[in-house]
Parts: structure tokens; sequence; C-alpha cells
């Protein structure tokens, strides 16, 4: 427990930020953090051996604000961190947002409510993201697919019709996870540079007996942020291969190869693509071997069915790679074809879109045309001087009519 915490006191939320030079967006995450409207909670940062001014600024918060504790360890990435952190935590709850990105005011009065209300063992709400080049504010409609999952609220994992891997994102800050079934259960974060929250999110997922959702969004994630660990995969692409290894396992312990095989594979072959096709250079050409002599054989990928894969793309994609004949060079070309056809119906879509929205624009402004004309030609008729005459004319026998109706 938090030495802060007062030993018969437990806070409603543990809020737990990993750092690790972080200074450029430290001190909004920390703003946005203690000016939460749910104010019972305890923030544990943890800075992960910061070489900048991250530390420094953690230590200021400490001193103006009782509620937040700062551990200093030497770096050993993120997931260590967290695991610390839950250690320490003695709240009612656990949250881990970055410490690059920024939460809405209300995120932890909201969640905490739909938690509680529903007795959630985790609670899954949307995102938006926030583009650091271009400044741009758009809705991760991928982060979780809220309309694909059951109606009913609580469910379970069980409970989902589809590949629950590609409805919600193995990512752990937009998720508040009831303390007490994590330690249960055990669950812990991988310690490893990246992709260290995949295998934590999915085995609580899959171990939650009551999962709710939240239609709203109330995380902010930055993206293409230069310095950012997910910037530099090239020097740790094989951390998302460990990920899913270690999540393959989870679910043979739980004796549920048989239900989630099918969807694990499927997951499993998007998630190698979206790796490599983020990756350049020696790496790019590294991995596209581990694909084809291991990483496909060893996830179940290489003996499973067509029929198992839902993208039709992807699965084309995995033929190109493991067809020895074309080797990256081949693979590369075939998926900048198939990046230029999508961009192509892309475009497509949403030039019939802007055609649509202009058709409907123009309908709207006939509507207004003839509001406005008709506007015109009724206030032509009250300046009419023979519509004067015949009020003027027949102003007695209103009078007369008025009286006789309100007596």
């Amino acid at each position: 427990m938090n030495d802060k915490t007062e030993m018969n006191h437990i806070p409603k939320v543990s809020v737990i930020i990993p750092v690790y030079n972080e200074e450029k967006y430290l001190r909004q995450c920390m703003d946005n953090i203690i000016s939460q409207t749910l104010r019972d909670i305890e923030i544990i940062c943890i800075d992960d051996g910061s070489t900048d001014d991250s530390f420094r600024i953690l230590q200021e918060y400490e001193k103006k604000d009782s509620r937040v504790l700062v551990i200093r360890e030497e770096n050993k990435g993120a997931g260590a961190a967290r695991n610390t952190g839950i250690q320490k935590a003695g709240g009612r709850y656990l949250y881990f947002p970055d410490a690059d990105d920024y939460c809405e005011p209300s995120l932890l009065e909201i969640a905490y409510k739909k938690a509680e209300d529903t007795e959630a063992d985790v609670t899954v709400f949307r995102s938006r993201q926030i583009d650091v080049e271009t400044g741009k504010s758009s809705p991760c409609r991928y982060s979780v697919y809220i309309d694909k999952l059951p109606a009913k609220c609580p469910f379970q994992i069980s409970d989902v019709q589809g590949n629950f891997f590609r409805f919600i994102m193995g990512w752990a800050w937009d998720k508040l996870f009831r303390k007490s079934f994590i330690e249960t259960n055990n669950i812990l974060f991988q310690e490893q540079r990246t992709t260290n929250d995949m295998y934590f999110t999915y085995t609580a997922l899959m171990k939650a007996q009551r999962i709710t959702t939240l239609d709203t969004e109330l995380y902010n994630h930055r993206i293409n942020i230069t310095a950012s660990l997910s910037m530099t995969r090239n020097d740790s692409f094989r951390c998302f291969y460990d990920a899913l290894i270690k999540v393959q396992d989870e679910i043979k312990k739980m004796g549920l190869e048989d239900k989630y095989r099918q969807v694990f594979v499927d997951y499993a072959l998007h998630c190698c693509l979206a790796n490599l096709n983020v990756l350049d250079g020696d790496s790019a050409r590294e991995l596209h071997g581990l694909l084809n002599s291991e990483y496909f054989r060893e996830l179940g990928i290489y003996d499973a069915p067509s029929e198992w894969f839902t993208s039709s793309n992807e699965y084309s994609e995995y033929l190109i790679i493991i067809d020895e004949k074309e080797g990256y060079d081949g693979y590369e070309k075939y998926h900048l074809r198939q990046m230029l056809i999508s961009s192509k119906k892309e475009n497509e879509l949403l030039k019939k879109e802007i055609t649509d929205i202009r058709e409907e624009n123009k309908k709207l402004e006939g509507i207004q045309a003839e509001r406005d004309h008709y506007k015109y030609c009724l206030d032509e008729v009250w300046k009419s001087k023979s519509l004067k005459i015949g009020r003027a004319i027949t102003w007695i026998p209103r009078k007369i009519s008025g009286k006789e109706q309100n007596s």
C-alpha cells in the first residue's frame, strides 16, 4: 500500500504512471490527473530511470499534492514500473495512463461509478487520438468496437460472438481494473521494452467474470511522437511475438485452447503483419525471415485453414511471405500494391461521401430558399396598403367578436 495512504482508508482508484523521459508532456498529464473530479485517489508515479527533467518534475507534484507518491527505479521498462505500482497500490481500482497522454477531467469519476454500478472486474471506455504532427484530434474507432460486443452489461468474453481480440485492443490505458481481481489472479505486466500490456490486458479480459463498457471518449492518446517507444520498434520488434506467445500459453493454461485457438490465430496473423509493416530496412527483412521460419509455425498460423482468417487481404499477404521465391522484396512490392488499391478504394468512398454531403447541402439550401421566399412574400403582404385598409375596416367587428368570445 502507498505509504502516504492512511492505514484505514482505501482510495477509490490508484493511478499508476510509468515515466521515462517524458518532460515535454508530463506536466499536462500530472495536472490532468490531480484535477480529476474524483478526488479520492492516489497517484503512484514510477520514474523508470529518466535522464531528462522528468524526476524533478514529479518531485514538484509530490511536494504540492499529498496524494502523489514518486518512486525512482533503474530503467527496466514500463511493464516493470507498472508492476511496482501494483505492489504499492492501495486503491479499490487500478488505472494505468501513459505519461505522454492526458485524460478527460471526469474520466475516473465516470469509470469508477460504472464499475461500481455493474460490479465490473474490467471497465472499458473509448478514447481519442491526438496527432502531434498535425494537431488533429479524432476518435480512436478501433480501440473498442462496442457495437460488436454483447448488448447486456456486464458480460464475459465467452459471451462475445466473433473475435474479441479484434474488438478490444490490448491496451491498459483505456480500462479500469478491479484491484482485488488482479491480485487474486496474479496478473502482472510483461517486463519488456514494448508491447508489455498485451498479456496483462487480454489475460484480465479472459479471466474477468464481469466486463462493462462505456460508449464515451475519456482518454486522449498522442500518436506520431518521434521519441516514443512505439516509434522505435526497429530496436525491439521481437517483443510483440513474446507477448503473443505468453497470451497463447495463458490460453492453454486456462484450458481454453480448443475454444479460442481460431480467434487467437486470426489475431496473431493480424499482429504479425501490423508489426512487419511498420518496420523498415534490416529489421523488416529480419522479421520477414523469422515469420517464415519460426513465428508463423509457433503461433499456430502455419497449420490453420484459410477460413479461420477474417481478412482475405491479410491471408494473401501471409501466402506471399511463406512463398520463399518472393522473398522480402516480393512481399514489400505486393504490400505496397495492396496499400495503393486500398487507398484508391478509400478515396472513392470519400468522394462519394463528399458528393452525398454536397447533394444534401443543395437540398437544404433549396428548402432554406423556399422559406426565405415565403417569408419575403408574407412580409410584403403585411406591408401592403390593401391589408392595412382591410384591417382598419374590420377592426370594430373583430373587437366585438373578441368580446363575445371572452364573455
